[in-house]
């Protein structure tokens, strides 16, 4: 079947707009380095996945196959129950919803001083003015008392910290996200300071309490 100059001119041109397109974001494909699977652009490295059976402290490298680990994509690490500790490089500038979910051994997530974008406080993940407290690691346990400097709550920050007995909440703070305290299935009290104007009480402290029946109601 013959094809009149008009079909070629408009493939030739689907064509080029695809190889523009491609050459705009860069090429992308991905790859496996243990534990990490990742996606390559031309000019940064994406953590997507960690294998799940990976144990103790992980460190994830500021560079792989030349090109700085930029960021960490939504789940990435989520269920990998057996690691205790994650070290993030200074490379990293985002991090996705929900990349440490589940992960109910883990105590700490460590940043450098030298990010740009994050910080980490006695193993909880926060942004680099310490005022959003982004993540505390699903290991964490007994009472934890969160920084004056913050001011905000993530979404999902607290989801999943099995471990937690109580959550001090400070005067300062006036956001708190969606299902900030999801399924915490041992927290008892959430206390919040009289100072607090959006969320406190009228003296003292403001104890929100959960009978056993109904811990996930404010969790």
């Amino acid at each position: 079947m013959k094809m009149d100059r008009r079909g070629c001119f408009g493939i030739i041109n689907i064509v080029g707009v695809l190889l523009f397109l491609l050459a705009s974001v860069g090429w992308v494909h991905a790859e496996f380095s243990e534990p990490f699977t990742y996606v390559v652009n031309t000019s940064w490295i994406q953590i997507t996945d960690c294998d799940q059976s990976a144990s103790g402290a992980l460190v994830v490298p500021a560079e792989l196959e030349g090109k700085p680990v930029t960021s960490i994509d939504d789940r990435a690490f989520s269920y990998c129950r057996y690691l205790t500790s994650i070290t993030l490089p200074d490379s990293i500038v985002a991090i996705g919803d929900f990349a440490f979910a589940s992960c109910d051994a883990l105590n700490s997530i460590i940043v450098g001083e030298g990010n740009s974008h994050y910080s980490s406080i006695d193993g909880v993940l926060f942004n680099k003015a310490e005022i959003v407290l982004v993540q505390c690691p699903g290991g964490k346990a007994g009472v934890y008392t969160i920084p004056g400097s913050v001011n905000t709550v993530a979404e999902q920050a607290f989801a999943y910290c099995d471990h937690l007995t109580g959550i001090l909440i400070h005067s300062g703070i006036d956001t708190i996200g969606e299902y900030a305290f999801r399924d915490c299935q041992s927290l008892e009290a959430i206390t919040v300071d009289v100072g607090n104007s959006k969320f406190g009480g009228s003296s003292g402290f403001f104890m929100v309490r959960a009978p056993v029946s109904r811990k996930r109601t404010i969790c």
